[in-house]
């Protein structure tokens, strides 16, 4: 009697190819058509487990949407248990508005929000899926549910709800107007920024500009500038009447404060410090 053979994941080294010398019964078949079976249910679980976030480009160009213009072909798994089975995105750009959110709208203030494509069963199509709820650690899927979902990209909201206009080429984010962060003020004490409403869950790393105001005809200053628990970086800026100073600076995240005081405990300088950017990864 005839009977179903879903696969498993592991690749044969080699094929058993009968002769006319062999059984000429079903099994002289079967056992090479398993082992093909095997193989590609391993190549097909393997590529349906592989992240797009890296290859995607999106951009915010207004208040209420985010465009995955770029998104590779892909391969999913479409069915959660054994006999398992696949489908493949077809690499077509996406719009994510507020009509895509997994709550009720509207679009939170000063939030984070992240981009999936999720396959629907019901509907047996890919549906687009907005959340708060973070990725895995590999940027692979949201992190509660990894079966049918695949990670895009983040957007973040103002403190009106607005979607902040942004850019994102791989890995790198690149705001198009820098977000301030806040002022360090001429007293040489640490000022500690909050970030964690701009950036994605998993940064690693972020860009800053920083301009120094220093109105000391004099004494030279400076800003500096660090993660709290990493070293600090130091800007320098020369004396002078109202001089100013940009910087850009990379700076590698401990968490999701930014901190800077000025270089001189009595200084007649100050800091405005924004956000240029970002790298998720």
């Amino acid at each position: 009697m005839s009977s179903q053979y879903g696969g498993t994941e592991v690749d044969v080294a080699t094929v058993t190819i009968p002769d006319d010398n062999d059984v000429a019964d079903s099994e002289s078949v079967n056992i090479t058509f398993r082992a093909l079976k095997d193989s590609i249910r391993l190549q097909l679980a393997t590529d349906s487990k592989q992240p797009i976030h890296h290859l995607v480009r999106m951009r915010c160009v207004n208040s209420t949407q985010a465009v995955a213009s770029t998104i590779p072909l892909f391969v999913q798994n479409i069915k959660a248990f054994s006999p398992f089975q696949y489908g493949f995105y077809n690499g077509a750009s996406l719009t994510f508005t507020v009509a895509d959110l997994d709550a009720a709208p509207p679009l939170l203030a000063s939030t984070v929000y992240y981009c999936y494509i999720r396959w629907d069963n019901a509907t047996s199509t890919f549906k687009k899926h907005v959340s708060q709820g973070i990725p895995d650690e590999t940027l692979f899927a949201r992190n509660s549910d990894q079966n049918f979902t695949r990670y895009c990209g983040a957007f973040f909201t103002d403190g009106a709800g607005n979607i902040i206009a942004c850019h994102k080429s791989g890995t790198l984010y690149t705001y198009d107007q820098k977000p301030g962060l806040g002022t360090v003020l001429g007293d040489g004490l640490a000022h500690d920024f909050s970030i964690a409403t701009r950036v994605p869950n998993y940064c690693q790393k972020v860009r800053l500009f920083v301009e120094f105001y220093n109105t000391d005809a004099t004494s030279d200053d400076g800003l500096l500038i660090s993660a709290p628990g990493g070293p600090e970086q130091l800007l320098p800026v020369g004396p002078g009447l109202d001089v100013r100073q940009g910087f850009t600076v990379d700076l590698p995240l401990r968490g999701t404060l930014v901190r800077g005081r000025t270089l001189r405990s009595v200084s007649k300088g100050q800091a405005i410090v924004r956000l240029e950017g970002m790298w998720e990864s």
